[in-house]
């Protein structure tokens, strides 16, 4: 009898234990679940947020484009030079249409870019009375539709021209360079042989271009640099570097992007 006993009672504690694991595994199960949820939730929250602090940061860019569009104007206007001023006029209009469509997205085709580097170039050239000369070169392997950041190459190329080549009394060179270094690797050169960034920083500030507005635009790449990183998880970086003897300055943008299928 206490065999018995002591059998069911066994049998008992083993089905309870069972009981207790199945209860407890499918408490786990139902938990981690949960937890699942909510980092996928978590992930989403934070990608709409980086989202959104990308879109604020684009929104600044805006103003800061019209300001120095309406600067020109004002140049071409006091000179008394109309056909000047009207030739401005109305590439800055092409322009703003082009910043006003670009600007709404995150990523643009290289071909719509490179059309608005032109326009913009287009127009400095005639503001400085074609004080600087610029090519714009892109290697024969990329795809013109390849995806690369919106709008993140102009503010580079006006600080090149504002703060490195127009200091400069002549000869000054402008070059833009896209390369495929690596199958799924990027990199855009905006290469200047102005005065260099030790001699533009002891500059004493001078008229509208300088001082904060340098400053703002480069914190504004900086900081889509670092969201898009953290949305994409992908390469994106910013390298300047000065040329030999202070003869200029060289930025690298890099950035990953798939091929165009």
């Amino acid at each position: 009898m206490f065999v018995i006993l002591l059998t069911l009672s066994l049998v008992l504690l083993g089905t309870c234990a069972l009981v207790v694991l199945f209860v407890q595994n499918r408490t786990n199960a139902y938990y981690l679940n949960r937890f699942k949820e909510k980092d996928k939730e978590i992930s989403a929250l934070q990608q709409e947020l980086t989202e959104l602090k990308l879109i604020n940061l684009k929104s600044q860019v805006n103003p800061h484009f019209i300001f120095n569009c309406l600067n020109g104007i004002h140049n071409a206007v006091i000179t008394n030079d109309s056909a000047l001023a009207e030739a401005y006029i109305s590439g800055v209009a092409q322009l703003l249409r082009r910043v006003l469509v670009l600007s709404e997205n995150h990523h643009n085709s290289l071909k719509e870019e490179i059309d608005l580097l032109e326009i913009y170039l287009q127009l400095e050239t005639l503001r400085t009375n074609e004080g600087f000369s610029y090519s714009i070169h892109v290697e024969p392997n990329i795809d013109p539709r390849l995806s690369v950041p919106s709008m993140l190459i102009q503010p580079f190329v006006e600080n090149a021209i504002w703060h490195g080549l127009m200091p400069k009394k002549d000869n000054r060179e402008l070059k833009i360079n896209w390369l495929q270094p690596q199958p799924d690797l990027y990199v855009c050169e905006i290469i200047d042989n102005g005065i260099g960034r030790l001699q533009s920083q002891n500059r004493k500030p001078d008229g509208l271009k300088a001082g904060n507005y340098r400053s703002k635009g480069m914190d504004i790449c900086m900081e889509r640099i670092m969201l898009y990183r953290s949305l994409h998880q992908l390469q994106y970086e910013i390298n300047i570097e000065d040329l030999p003897d202070d003869q200029g300055t060289i930025v690298y943008v890099t950035f990953e992007s798939k091929p165009v299928s």
